[in-house]
């Protein structure tokens, strides 16, 4: 009875050390969506005219989450541009995979793969968009890179249309990075576009087998 008791324990003490170590886990899930949520609101509710970590302002600030929202938004909006914001939601993926208690594949090539897309989504809208409203579209980053690579490719290939060359090479290298930083394959796209693919198929013949059934009524109703 006492071997069976202890044998009980053990299995009791394991399985709350298990639950346990899964709700910490799941904490991480948490606080990374919370963390998206907020830094997501901060850049929503982004004021030029909010005093911000390197801006003075003595009105009111209009940010949603207050001060400390003008703040991190200005920093983050200031030094990464629109990149960061967008970047935001392969962190949500990364929160919503962590909660279900979902292997993290190939975690620290994700992450990696994340930095660089966000530098390539700064220098790709920073060579594209440029500045909006004095706003620097890929930040200081995407600003500082754009300018060292467009000075660097135009020194060694002179030809007019160098710059959408690069534009085009930035977007492809941010979008694969995007993907890869999310978990999402070349199989997952090419599954997806085979069943959108396969749906217009079907639509296209359901509206032919429509059509023909309109026409073979038109007819009956003729020789009537």
């Amino acid at each position: 009875i006492g071997i069976d008791t202890k044998v009980k324990d053990m299995a009791k003490r394991k399985k709350n050390e298990s639950m346990a170590a899964k709700l910490a886990v799941m904490s991480i899930g948490f606080f990374l969506l919370m963390a998206v949520i907020l830094l997501a609101a901060a850049c929503l509710g982004y004021h030029a005219e909010d005093a911000g970590y390197n801006i003075a302002s003595s009105k009111e600030v209009k940010n949603f989450l207050g001060a400390g929202g003008a703040i991190t938004a200005d920093f983050v909006l200031t030094w990464f541009g629109f990149a960061l914001p967008i970047f935001l939601a392969a962190v949500a993926v990364w929160g919503y995979e962590i909660i279900r208690y979902k292997t993290f594949v190939k975690c620290w090539w994700r992450v990696f793969a994340w930095c660089l897309g966000l530098l390539f989504t700064a220098v790709f809208m920073s060579l594209v968009w440029g500045r909006v409203d004095n706003l620097k579209v890929g930040g200081n980053i995407g600003d500082f890179f754009s300018r060292q690579i467009s000075s660097l490719v135009e020194r060694k290939f002179c030809f007019a249309y160098s710059r959408y060359g690069l534009e085009i090479v930035g977007a492809f290298l941010a979008w694969v990075s995007f993907n890869f930083a999310c978990g999402i394959t070349f199989g997952s796209w090419w599954r997806v576009i085979k069943k959108i693919v396969l749906a217009i198929w079907g639509g296209l013949v359901w509206l032919s087998f429509a059509d023909a059934l309109k026409l073979v009524s038109v007819r009956a109703r003729a020789m009537q």
